[in-house]
């Protein structure tokens, strides 16, 4: 699994207006932590044509990661990491600054672990990377914040996620 560090640093994200807004030229490295599922569901109007008796199917998990490699090639300095719910662990990279994470297991609330475990993972803080975990949890979101991240809600990450849609 990729490493990711913490960041001691507090808003406003480098590169963002005053409400926390993205907006062009964004040079600073930054690396977002995304709660998938949490993200699906909250972006259901972008999201809910792929939803099969309530549930985002894999279609929706695919346009997800679909609109990240194009938002990501917008700014090379950021990358992401995705993070799924998932009965089989494993992990895809399909693109050099982009992975997938499928947390395994049986029981709930994995992601929200496994994303607590990635910010924990190296300890140190690094002023040189800005962490952004990307969540409408707001008990995670508090978790992440104390733990040096920045925490934003998915209509953060879908302000910066192109318009075009998968059909």
């Amino acid at each position: 699994m990729h490493s990711i560090s913490p960041i001691a640093l507090v808003p406003p994200i480098p590169g963002a207006d005053q409400e926390g807004t993205p907006s062009d030229g964004m040079e600073t490295p930054l690396q977002m932590v995304v709660d998938g599922c949490n993200v699906l569901f909250r972006l259901r109007d972008r999201f809910g044509i792929h939803f099969e008796h309530g549930l985002p199917q894999a279609t929706a998990r695919n346009q997800l990661v679909h609109l990240l490699t194009l938002c990501l090639k917008t700014r090379p300095s950021w990358s992401a990491l995705v993070v799924f719910d998932a009965r089989t662990r494993r992990m895809e990279s399909p693109e050099p600054n982009l992975t997938i994470y499928f947390t395994g297991g049986r029981h709930g609330q994995r992601a929200d672990r496994a994303i607590i475990k990635t910010l924990r993972q190296d300890g140190a803080p690094s002023p040189k990377i800005t962490t952004v975990v990307i969540t409408d949890d707001l008990p995670l979101g508090k978790r992440v914040t104390n733990l040096g991240a920045i925490h934003r809600t998915s209509g953060w990450l879908d302000s910066l996620l192109p318009c075009s849609k998968l059909q």
